[in-house]
């Protein structure tokens, strides 16, 4: 599997300028996601969306790693059969870091009722199916990404589901500061910052 990055090393670092923007998409929606939870979650005493925020970083940081690998891979290093072994571990690792993810915003849109029911129930689930694989994939002689197995697979489907859905709610005006109300001011009588 390395000769394919060697063979292939113009697409590889074609997908990997592309992961650049991947990295700042997933950054952007994790300050979404926490700016739409947060002030719900402090006056609970919560901080779930912290979580999320915690395993958007971990993401960006892993995946880096994955991407630096099949750089290096495709530059053909001598000792690509470590590269490879390298990069499925830091890929099978980079699980974890979508798994808090999604446990954190799920959980967290769900208490502040930013998230239906099902939405929130569809990230835990892609979250206890990535888990499942994670754990498959560590214990899987020759390893691959996500474990090589349907498990994570389906895991991978529903989070495309889950997070395709959280950016359109992010995006919808039904998620926006709310405004101080507007107090009337009764005839004759001053405003606090009057002057006069």
């Amino acid at each position: 599997m390395a000769a394919y990055f060697v063979a292939n090393a113009a697409t590889v670092q074609t997908g990997s300028a592309l992961a650049a923007l991947a990295w700042l998409l997933i950054a952007i929606f994790g300050a979404g996601a926490y700016a739409a939870i947060g002030p719900a979650e402090r006056e609970r005493g919560e901080a779930w969306s912290t979580v999320g925020v915690i395993g958007i970083a971990m993401l960006n940081v892993m995946f880096g790693a994955v991407t630096a690998t099949r750089i290096a891979l495709a530059a053909g290093d001598p000792s690509t059969a470590t590269l490879w072994h390298l990069h499925n571990a830091f890929f099978t690792v980079n699980n974890v870091s979508l798994v808090v993810t999604l446990v954190g915003f799920s959980v967290g849109g769900a208490r502040t009722a930013l998230l239906r029911p099902w939405h929130a129930a569809l990230g835990l689930v892609s979250a206890a199916l990535i888990f499942g694989s994670t754990v498959l994939g560590a214990f899987t002689s020759g390893g691959g990404p996500a474990g090589v197995s349907l498990v994570g697979f389906a895991g991978w489907l529903l989070w495309l589901a889950w997070l395709g859905t959280f950016g359109v709610l992010l995006m919808r005006d039904r998620i926006r500061p709310q405004e101080a109300p507007i107090v009337p001011v009764e005839a004759g009588r001053r405003r606090p910052d009057s002057s006069v």
